[in-house]
């Protein structure tokens, strides 16, 4: 099992992918470098396990979806941003939603994404070339 925790208080402590075992509830420990000090996850929000086996995550104070290798945890780097994407840990304190929450992977094998930032906050659902595409992570 596997879920996220941030914290907006304290953009330094959390904001990590933590496992658990999905029968007994114990905890495993943080998944690999899907963190902010390994690789600038801010605010984890959407998270999902991709046709390619691999684990994408929204940061959603960075607006970015990050990739993870799905079986060792590693960061495979930025898969998607939006244009306006802040630089990891400069994220302006008056933020005022996260913006990436919900990541799903559409019978196309493109990530859908929600995005709380647009349309003057009202907010829409973005969509990205999926992994096995000629431009993975192209916005369509």
């Amino acid at each position: 099992l596997y879920t996220t925790s941030s914290n907006t208080g304290d953009r330094t402590l959390g904001n990590e992918v933590l496992v658990y075992d999905g029968v007994s509830g114990q905890f495993r420990g943080g998944f690999g470098e899907a963190n902010n000090a390994q690789s600038g996850l801010l605010n984890p929000t959407g998270i999902k396990f991709g046709p390619d086996g691999n684990l994408y995550v929204a940061s959603g104070y960075t607006s970015q979806i990050l990739r993870y290798n799905g079986k060792t945890g590693k960061f495979m780097g930025i898969y998607a941003t939006r244009n306006n994407g802040y630089p990891n840990n400069l994220v302006p304190a008056d933020l005022p939603v996260s913006d990436f929450t919900v990541l799903v992977f559409g019978p196309d094998s493109d990530l859908y994404v929600t995005s709380l930032l647009e349309n003057n906050m009202q907010g829409a659902v973005l969509r990205y070339a999926g992994p096995r595409s000629a431009k993975p992570g192209q916005f369509k």
